[in-house]
């Protein structure tokens, strides 16, 4: 196998040194802010595609910081080019937030790396398995996160959405632009929230809030961060 088209985007073709990474979430069904990463490429000639998550014990914003983190991989591989076309490898995967199948709606950016820079990223998170980050449902930038990290003595914790979006980064690719709402990083001091970077095109560009469940988790975070706020100051002023 020379070349395949991506599944995640027709317009982008692959080969052995040109693949394709994508930063991903659902759009449809549970769990639309989990964020994971695809890698689709030709090696050996076969056509390869990675799944990569970090992923926590659980939802909870009342014990942040504390909790430790699991990192996935999934690595499927196909040569036969008609088995492609009747099984894409991008239904394949059967990890829970992963499992993509073919109604489902997703949003998601992605860019075209050489070989070299795809399979430095995945033994980096590879490497990461071993001793996997801190998990904290509100991403590494939130200020709750760091007040947490201080109280806990342990380093800043990640979600899924920061987590991804820092090991992309640290590629340092130029390349590699990752498009955000404006609004992105105010918000992002309480919590980092996928949407705001994997943009549903269908939803109108200025909603940020497509459901009443997500209103109603952003008061909530918004609330956890007020308290948080007043709790840091009282720890930490001296007595």
């Amino acid at each position: 196998m020379k070349k395949r088209v991506s599944e995640i985007d027709e317009t982008h073709v692959i080969d052995e040194n040109k693949w394709v990474l994508t930063m991903a979430r659902k759009t449809t069904g549970s769990h639309q802010q989990h964020t994971f990463l695809i890698v689709e490429g030709i090696q050996n000639d076969q056509a390869v595609t990675w799944f990569m998550d970090l992923v926590g014990p659980g939802m909870s914003v009342l014990l942040p910081n504390i909790l430790d983190s699991r990192i996935r991989m999934e690595h499927y591989q196909e040569q036969s080019e008609a088995e492609l076309k009747s099984n894409p490898m991008i239904y394949r995967c059967d990890k829970r937030m992963m499992d993509l199948r073919p109604q489902d709606g997703i949003a998601e950016q992605h860019w075209y790396i050489d070989q070299e820079d795809a399979l430095r990223l995945i033994q980096s998170i590879n490497k990461d398995k071993e001793h996997p980050p801190v998990f904290n449902i509100l991403g590494i930038k939130s200020v709750i996160t760091s007040a947490s990290a201080q109280s806990s003595s342990k380093e800043k914790g990640h979600n899924c959405f920061t987590y991804a979006r820092e090991k992309i980064v640290s590629l340092k690719l130029p390349q590699i632009v990752i498009d955000c709402d404006n609004s992105a990083y105010y918000i992002e001091q309480v919590a980092g929230v996928s949407s705001l970077t994997l943009r549903d095109k269908r939803q109108n560009p200025r909603v940020f809030c497509p459901n009443y469940k997500t209103i109603l988790a952003a008061g909530a975070v918004a609330a956890v961060a007020s308290v948080a706020a007043v709790a840091a100051r009282s720890y930490y002023s001296p007595q």
